[in-house]
């Protein structure tokens, strides 16, 4: 059978009519091979441009940006903020380590956020170690809507350790 738009139906060996409206689609259903190739056609074009459009939406979504000496952060329309921060430690930084059998523990404050939130959603913090050193970065505790808040430092050595200390945080900004 033939098949029109709107899931209409044409029985077989008839044609569309005459006048079709602007932007109709009839598809010969017994033509195999063609409909294949439209049904693979409109499958692509309909994932692209679903895919476009989320794009699209997500970049106007996006109402202002920047860059701060805290960090950086992104405002949504929908109220959403992302802070980012990223902090480079060292053993000349960090000072005061108190020894837990082979370990070493420190509390250090990550400092203020890019921008202010009125909640804070999520918050995390990871270490990115160098020099085969290893950091772990535990308990993020004292953080608020301006600041990153602390968190506890545990290495393998209290010197000659460096690592970055990657900070996020999601929440509202309104």
């Amino acid at each position: 059978g033939n098949l029109g738009t709107g899931g209409t139906s044409i029985p077989v060996g008839e044609n569309p009519p005459e006048e079709p409206k602007k932007d109709d689609l009839w598809i010969d259903t017994n033509d195999t091979e063609n409909l294949a190739k439209v049904d693979s056609e409109v499958s692509t074009t309909s994932t692209n441009a679903i895919q476009n459009k989320a794009i699209t939406e997500y970049v106007n979504s996006i109402i202002e940006s920047g860059d701060t000496d805290n960090g950086r952060y992104i405002k949504y329309r929908d109220g959403t903020m992302i802070c980012t921060k990223r902090i480079y430690l060292d053993s000349d930084s960090i000072i005061g380590f108190n020894p837990i059998g082979s370990l070493f523990l420190n509390n250090f404050n990550l400092g203020d956020t890019p921008a202010t939130f009125t909640r804070v959603d999520h918050i995390n913090v990871s270490a990115t170690g160098f020099d085969n050193n290893y950091v772990i970065i535990s308990n993020i505790i004292n953080y608020s809507n301006s600041s990153f808040g602390n968190v506890c430092v545990l290495t393998g050595t209290q010197t000659a350790f460096r690592f970055y200390a990657d900070c996020l945080m999601i929440g509202k900004w309104k």
